[in-house]
């Protein structure tokens, strides 16, 4: 889980706040020391996740997967803030519509993306996908 945060460059205290681990937690975590239970909403967080790092893997080329989430969006839904602080700041919900929106990408529906928007991520590494 947190090799998927790093990847997509996300910092330890955010990492622990869109898990709902305290950072200690989390850094003993790290260390081996696993927590000995998780809540339903810890499990939940995590699913999105890794959801959302598979979705990004496959609609996104190199470096373009890994900044996704820290690069400001223009998308309707989250009006021009970075994915990250969307779901920092909406918790499941968020994390939920992200999910959603990446999903919808994928099946090639673009979720609420204007035609210009999809214009332009062609031009960055969005791998088309042909359904």
């Amino acid at each position: 889980m947190v090799r998927m945060l790093d990847d997509l460059q996300v910092n330890r205290g955010q990492q622990a706040r869109l898990l709902d681990l305290s950072e200690r937690t989390l850094q003993r975590a790290l260390q081996g020391d696993l927590p000995k239970r998780l809540s339903v909403d810890q499990f939940t967080r995590m699913s999105l996740v890794t959801g959302i790092y598979k979705a990004l893997r496959i609609l996104f080329v190199g470096e373009a997967s890994k900044v996704w989430l820290t690069r400001p969006n223009g998308r309707r839904t989250l009006n021009g803030q970075r994915p990250l602080d969307y779901m920092l700041s909406g918790g499941i919900p968020a994390m939920l519509t992200v999910r959603q929106l990446l999903d919808a990408d994928r099946s090639g529906q673009f979720g609420d993306a204007a035609a210009e928007d999809r214009a332009r991520a062609a031009k960055v590494g969005v791998r088309v996908v042909e359904g």
